[in-house]
């Protein structure tokens, strides 16, 4: 995997890099609530969590970590991997910053199109889309426009969907395992 020269990824390659992004997320997240306590990055019980006891926040810094890791051994080295790895760094970091500073929903949004725009910038967009019964639509420009708007509205779901302890996180793991399938 760490060839001066990089093939193409193939399935086998994706079944590790998912399986190194899980193992190390799994060993970090007790060290994230440690550090949670520490900063006083806890959710206190509340009506709609499972929780009875305070639950430790900053559980994204170990899943960043995680895919981190995986992303520097099993993915293709350049500019948009770069740019889609520091994407993640800058929302990672802006729920870590929200998680010990509760930051208000505009500087939430502003951190979501700055990390959206990071790999747009860098290429990755949304060029056209299939249509069933219709067929290929190209985006044309709006592309790139439209890419961005798509990645923050998926931020903003999963964000929503976080009112009930592990509702997201389990959310955001069936559908990366469905596009894993999809994928494959």
């Amino acid at each position: 995997p760490c060839d001066a020269v990089r093939r193409p990824m193939d399935e086998l390659d994706a079944l590790y890099a998912s399986l190194t992004a899980m193992v190390n997320a799994a060993a970090l997240t007790p060290l994230a609530a440690k550090l949670a306590a520490r900063l006083g990055a806890v959710n206190q019980p509340r009506d709609r969590g499972l929780s009875d006891e305070p639950t430790p926040l900053l559980g994204g810094t170990a899943i960043f970590a995680g895919v981190l890791l995986a992303g520097a051994i099993w993915l293709p080295a350049g500019e948009e991997t770069r740019a889609i790895l520091g994407g993640a760094a800058v929302i990672t970091a802006v729920g870590a910053i929200d998680d010990v500073f509760d930051i208000a929903p505009h500087w939430k949004l502003a951190g979501q199109f700055a990390a959206a725009l990071i790999p747009v910038l860098a290429g990755v967009r949304v060029d056209n889309v299939t249509l069933p019964f219709l067929g290929a639509l190209d985006l044309g420009d709006m592309g790139g426009p439209l890419t961005l708007l798509g990645i923050v509205a998926v931020m903003n779901v999963v964000n929503f969907s976080d009112g009930l302890d592990g509702l997201a996180a389990g959310v955001c793991m069936i559908s990366a395992a469905t596009f894993s399938i999809i994928a494959f």
